[in-house]
């Protein structure tokens, strides 16, 4: 009889451990959600002031890659909003630096998460309009890691300055690098016209 009795109170408190299981899920639906292993990115984006500087790529490459990126747009990937607030670390005092000076104007500041795992990224993309809505720049960033780690950055830029009804005439700039990424170091791509700062942090991501 004892064994019985045993076996109902034990069967209650595993019932009661259950419910409250349970109930923890629905109040914390992320409570058994698990950390992986990832990467954060902060991005900023930057136009040098001042004249226009001679062309360095060959015009139709630009157009090429414009168009690359328009068809790329189509795939899976991550839409990443300009916002300052998430800076942290070196990237936070350049862009304060920067966003004081006469001499740039800051296009874009922002950052997004990634897992960490071999080979090539989905990729983010950074897209800039005018007031009007036209769109002059369009970027797309991604990371590649194996026993290095690897960003590529391509990038394709109306100066905003010059924007009008016959932009669409004009040949855009163009930036397209791939480069050799340090963990927690201040990555620069440079171009005449405009000018890209990257950093990458370990930072686990919630699976």
């Amino acid at each position: 009889m004892s064994v019985f009795l045993e076996l109902s109170c034990l069967n209650r408190i595993t019932i009661r451990y259950f419910l409250f299981f349970v109930f923890i899920l629905l109040i914390h639906p992320n409570a058994i959600a698990e950390e992986s292993p990832g990467y954060r990115v902060q991005l900023l984006i930057f136009q040098n002031a001042g004249d226009r500087p001679q062309r360095e790529e060959a015009p139709y490459q630009a157009l090429l890659t414009e168009a690359l990126l328009n068809l790329d747009r189509n795939r899976e990937g991550i839409e990443v909003s300009s916002s300052s607030g998430g800076l942290a670390g070196k990237l936070a005092a350049i862009y304060k630096k920067l966003n004081t000076s006469a001499d740039y104007d800051v296009l874009f500041v922002g950052h997004w998460k990634l897992r960490q795992k071999k080979g090539t990224s989905k990729p983010a993309w950074v897209d800039l309009t005018t007031a009007d809505g036209y769109r002059f720049l369009t970027g797309r960033f991604r990371l590649t890691a194996g026993h290095l780690l690897f960003a590529n950055v391509d990038i394709v830029f109306h100066d905003p300055n010059v924007v009008s009804s016959s932009v669409r005439t004009l040949t855009p700039f163009l930036l397209n690098e791939t480069r050799r990424i340090r963990l927690d170091e201040v990555h620069y791509f440079d171009h005449p016209k405009l000018g890209v700062i990257l950093t990458v942090h370990r930072h686990p991501v919630t699976e």
